[in-house]
């Protein structure tokens, strides 16, 4: 594909721009001065695309745009609000008047502000993954499906619905293509899917999937939505295009029924997110779905010094769907990538603790080193050793904070304050009381139910003789006065959930920790409602369960998924296992568009490198003893590496096993 350069044909170049845009490069100012019509830029790794979009909004601000006319789309609540914050840095406090945030929380805002649109109250609560499986459970389970047969789990199932939503494939084309073993069984996940989307109705909740596609409904399929929303907004900016997919291009399209004041942000090589929907031919085609298009490129790199780059750039233009690749760095630095050659995972493992202590002793920090991989398991025999050698990491991909039960159970406390229809979290709080099960737990939901959740006026005179019957009234109180904001309402909740916290969990103690953290989070909000939008679409990290300090340093080295290294950079990095069938992964070989996904993950992992990269490719000679699967055996080096790449672009070293290049001694 052919990059065509920035052409100023929407500006009167006449006027000297009133914005400060020296401290950008040329085609970084081609695009932060760009005025109106569709705006694609091409960012290649470590290209300063973040800096690019502050200055864009900046710019917008600057020169007299309404900060809530302009929408900020992004991947992460977290980079929205940086953004913000900067470009309120280089003009003034109108830059935090923006609306900012991901395509999932600016959809929430939306359906709150039409929801009766849609048929739902406006407190509708949102499903994390875990509730939308014990939905999905429920569903199965009276399915009634035949448990002679193979059936798919509730976790598989939401799954086939999800992508079948994301992909804009029909539930039947997915299970052909990706579950072909429950074929025969397509007419049954059809009906459960269905069941699951009216329970969903009734419950008066949505999940994640929910969120894009009934937004994207509303404003394109009613009028009075669809006006109100393109009328809200004068400029569009999108972050990590090539994340899209087909409901967010649909959404942004159905936004700019006015205008084509859009701008895109994005880099097709970095696209690696297929498994979740995103569609790598949003970007891709971008100049034929909209007019006039203007396009830039941004070639120069600040992260990575150029042998690094010279190897990516031989990697990802191996390929020849995706535009091509030229990053020039702007750094100095001659350290060719490290092509080594290993005899099994042991050695790997090895070669890289020998590596992180040497290069610790030579003054580099353990916290500027990273250790990736295709999948976590790939890592465990490095874990084991690392360990052995007493050196601190973190392994990233633990427990969400709103992912572990306690906070679970407080949530639920709320998302009934605010949704009394969601009988979910009711059947969570009563099983928590002793003696009651989910028999006990639905005549109490019926009972309330009939009573209109008059919490007042309920006596619970039925359940008398019932064990549980202080805990329900005890409940009932906090229902009845929840407090008059969020922190107030957490500390009611908790001061009835304590106990019960004490009662259900040996670890009890260490638990209060994550609750003590939700009440302070608290603070941070203004109501119930917000609170819980917050938590359901950008949750904290992680939670204390679990956590076990991995050393009294404040050092560490990272390990972790490239999927989760997306958009982060180290000064040393390992990319563990680059062998066929690993990198690609066995189950892509047969499919080119997973195998040119496989190519972006290498990519990926190879551009997180700012100073040296070790590529490790453990060398086999007894096919049994490494990578055994079902008797097969993975020894060849990744296709996306072919030797003349190799020999022209890294230095080979050798141990153990290996048999070319020079040889480096543990």
């Amino acid at each position: 594909m052919t990059v065509y350069q920035y052409r100023m044909t929407h500006r009167d170049t006449n006027k000297p721009p009133s914005f400060d845009v020296s401290d950008l490069n040329p085609a970084q100012q081609a695009a932060v001065m760009h005025d109106t019509g569709p705006l694609l830029v091409l960012a290649g790794a470590g290209s300063g695309k973040t800096k690019t979009l502050v200055y864009r909004l900046a710019r917008l601000v600057n020169d007299g745009v309404d900060p809530q006319r302009i929408l900020l789309l992004t991947f992460t609540r977290k980079s929205s609000q940086e953004m913000m914050r900067r470009a309120a840095q280089l003009v003034d406090s109108r830059c935090q008047r923006v609306t900012g945030g991901t395509f999932h929380s600016f959809c929430t805002m939306v359906l709150h502000r039409f929801a009766s649109v849609l048929g739902y109250p406006n407190g509708f609560t949102i499903l994390d993954r875990g509730d939308a499986e014990q939905l999905m459970g429920l569903v199965r389970k009276q399915g009634g499906p035949d448990t002679q047969k193979r059936f798919p789990k509730k976790n598989t199932l939401l799954d086939i619905v999800s992508k079948s939503i994301n992909t804009n494939r029909s539930i039947e084309t997915v299970i052909i293509d990706d579950y072909p073993q429950f074929e025969d069984l397509v007419g049954v996940i059809e009906a459960i899917a269905h069941e699951y989307h009216h329970q969903k109705s009734v419950l008066a909740v949505m999940d994640y999937d929910d969120l894009l596609v009934k937004t994207t409904q509303a404003i394109t399929q009613n009028e009075d939505v669809g006006n109100a929303v393109a009328n809200q907004y004068q400029y569009v900016l999108v972050d990590e295009f090539q994340d899209s997919n087909h409901i967010q291009l649909a959404l942004i399209k159905g936004i700019l029924r006015y205008h084509s004041n859009i701008m895109v942000v994005g880099d097709d090589a970095q696209s690696i997110y297929g498994f979740r929907g995103a569609d790598v031919t949003n970007i891709l085609s971008f100049e034929r779905q909209f007019e006039d298009v203007s396009v830039v490129e941004l070639a120069t790199n600040y992260r990575s010094v150029q042998p690094i780059l010279d190897l990516s750039n031989a990697v990802i233009n191996a390929s020849d769907r995706l535009y091509k690749k030229q990053l020039t760095a702007a750094r100095d630095g001659d350290t060719k990538p490290r092509f080594v050659e290993a005899f099994d995972d042991t050695e790997q493992s090895d070669f890289v603790v020998d590596r992180l202590l040497g290069l610790r002793e030579e003054g580099v920090p353990l916290t500027a080193m990273a250790v990736l991989f295709r999948s976590s398991s790939h890592a465990n025999q490095l874990e084991l050793a690392l360990s052995a050698a007493n050196i601190p990491y973190k392994k990233f991909g633990g427990l969400k904070f709103t992912e572990a039960a306690h906070v679970k159970d407080v949530l639920a406390y709320i998302k009934v304050m605010v949704n009394p229809q969601d009988t979910l979290n009711w059947h969570r709080l009563f099983q928590l009381f002793e003696g009651v099960g989910p028999k006990l737990s639905q005549t109490l939901v019926a009972y309330q139910q009939s009573h209109h959740h008059d919490f007042l006026g309920m006596d619970y005179a039925p359940f008398k003789t019932k064990a549980a019957y202080s805990d329900i009234r005890q409940l009932a109180a906090v229902m009845a006065d929840p407090g008059s904001s969020p922190s107030d309402t957490v500390d009611r909740v908790l001061k009835h959930y304590r106990p019960i916290l004490k009662r259900c969990y040996d670890d009890a103690h260490r638990r209060d920790n994550d609750l003590q953290s939700l009440r302070v989070l608290s603070d941070a909000h203004d109501s119930l409602q917000d609170m819980l939008d917050v938590f359901s679409l950008d949750p904290p990290e992680s939670s204390q369960v679990g956590v076990e300090p991995m050393g009294s340093d404040d050092e560490y080295v990272t390990l972790s998924t490239i999927h989760s290294a997306k958009g982060l950079e180290w000064s040393r990095v390992f990319v563990l296992s680059v062998v066929d069938g690993y990198i690609p992964s066995i189950r892509s070989m047969h499919d080119p568009a997973q195998l040119d996904e496989e190519r972006r993950l290498l990519y990926v992992a190879m551009t997180r490198a700012k100073d040296e990269l070790y590529v490790m490719k453990p060398n086999l000679s007894d096919p049994g003893s490494y990578y055994s699967t079902g008797g097969m055996a993975f020894s060849q080096a990744s296709r996306f590496l072919t030797a003349e790449m190799i020999d022209r672009y890294c230095d080979t070293w050798s141990i153990g096993g290996g048999t070319s290049g020079p040889r480096y001694t543990l």
